[in-house]
């Protein structure tokens, strides 16, 4: 009787909370489209490829030599990496569906320091092969 009791009262918890209604990804794994709207002011900056591995490490389809690690926790998401330019990224978010997250940006090159926020759009389960000759300077959400 107190089991029964026990799970009706963490059933009415996660309905009251939303547990329902967690975002959660079908697979993380495969390529991705992530753009970025720079700040201040949100400006539209560039669109990447990146595809997501099931060893939990990432590469980009469209910007040259930049890859890192992920990983996702429930309906989160974060992954940082490292471009050959020596910027550092870092991203943190949230699914909003099977096929699309959002979530904040930071990276840092040299000096300066860039700060953005992104979609998250899945494109194909099967990525294509990492970028060689795309562009590979700058910072990566410009």
């Amino acid at each position: 009787m107190k089991s029964t009791g026990g799970l009706a009262i963490a059933v009415g918890f996660m309905l009251a909370f939303g547990g329902s209604q967690v975002a959660m990804a079908a697979s993380t794994t495969g390529e991705w489209n992530l753009r970025f709207f720079n700040e201040p002011g949100l400006i539209s900056g560039s669109t990447i490829g990146i595809c997501f591995l099931p060893d939990r490490t990432f590469y980009s389809t469209t910007f040259s030599s930049w890859s890192g690690t992920w990983f996702q926790k429930g309906d989160r998401l974060r992954f940082v990496g490292e471009t050959s330019s020596g910027e550092q990224t870092a991203h943190f978010g949230q699914f909003a569906a099977n096929s699309s997250a959002a979530g904040e940006y930071k990276s840092n090159l040299d000096a300066a320091t860039f700060n953005a926020n992104w979609p998250l759009v899945k494109i194909s389960s099967v990525c294509r092969a990492p970028a060689r000759s795309a562009r590979a300077t700058g910072p990566l959400s410009r």
